[in-house]
């Protein structure tokens, strides 16, 4: 069993994919509800939750770019000044 502790970006990316997983879920449930009882509140709000996992794959690319982008900057910080 792995006793290391997760660092700050695996929980955030970790967080992210259950959020990704569960707003599809609700989706799709919320979709075929609503799709079945005629009721145009729950296929609105299926659509609400599809939009939510645009979101949420719009943090996860975020939390990607940052993590790139900062090691980057690291490295141009910590090399580049003893070339």
């Amino acid at each position: 069993m792995n006793t290391t502790p997760m660092t700050n970006e695996q929980t955030a990316i970790k967080a992210t994919y259950f959020s990704i997983i569960g707003n599809t879920c609700l989706a799709i449930v919320k979709g075929l509800a609503g799709f079945f009882g005629n009721s145009y509140a729950l296929i609105a709000d299926a659509i609400e939750s599809t939009t939510d996992i645009f979101a949420s794959l719009l943090v996860l690319f975020g939390i990607k770019y940052s993590t790139n982008l900062l090691m980057k900057i690291i490295l141009m910080v910590t090399v580049a000044p003893n070339l």
